[in-house]
């Protein structure tokens, strides 16, 4: 319930209650909980950060529960994305390095993600040439996605192309054999297309935005993934 009065119907008073109620009952709250106290305080609005920020002593202090990659990642989602506060998000992201913590995938997205949102793509760059070699990347493409979506939005869109090819298609990966070079291809999934599609559109590039269209089409998702898709061209 926590989580759905965090995520799904955000309502932090709410949520507070059933985290007192896990409280009396004396039921020690996991590391997702304390993940979701964390978006409970920083992703409502109005944010209340330094009670966020105190979760990561609490959670260590009163249930001995080391913070994880995840809860620094959703500090740095609200400073950088939510509030457009990229020095914070820094700071938490160095912060870190000062706490032993070692940087995951999710971190390097929300950090990624408050660059792109923020004009510095050329940061952004920098920062994903660094994950990639300080990390084992995942097929997952929402890092990708983002850079799409920044790539559009300042009518590059010839380095979006780029990055929406430079990916592959899970059929085609599943058919191949497994080598270095292809182990570990970023896939594209709907959202990707989508991002593409929305770049091209916000750009008035219909034909570029109808070739995209086609090929996940071809891909042979749910009609109801690619109708609302579809809407972007139409609209």
């Amino acid at each position: 319930m926590i989580q759905f009065y965090v995520r799904q119907q955000p309502d932090r008073e709410r949520a507070l209650e059933y985290f007192a109620e896990l409280r009396r009952r004396h039921i020690k709250p996991s590391a997702h909980t304390y993940k979701l106290l964390m978006e409970a305080y920083s992703l409502i609005a109005p944010y209340d950060m330094p009670t966020a920020h105190r979760m990561l002593s609490d959670m260590e202090r009163c249930d001995h529960i080391r913070p994880q990659a995840t809860h620094y990642a959703t500090l740095i989602y609200s400073y950088g994305t939510l509030q457009r506060d990229v020095k914070s998000a820094d700071r938490v992201f160095q912060d870190m390095d000062d706490k032993h913590v070692a940087k995951d995938e999710v971190v390097y997205q929300a950090m990624l993600d408050t660059l792109v949102s923020n004009d510095q793509l050329t940061r952004a760059e920098q920062l994903y040439a660094k994950m990639q070699t300080a990390i084992e990347k995942s097929t997952s493409p929402y890092i990708e996605n983002v850079f799409i979506r920044g790539y559009g939005q300042k009518g590059l869109l010839e380095k979006a192309k780029a990055m929406f090819d430079a990916m592959t298609d899970d059929k085609i990966t599943h058919d191949q054999p497994a080598t270095p070079s292809t182990s570990c291809t970023v896939i594209r999934e709907p959202s990707t297309y989508e991002a593409m599609v929305r770049a091209y559109v916000e750009n008035n590039k219909m034909t570029e935005a109808k070739e995209i269209f086609e090929l996940m089409v071809q891909r042979e998702f749910p009609e109801k993934v690619t109708a609302l898709v579809a809407e972007l061209i139409t609209a």
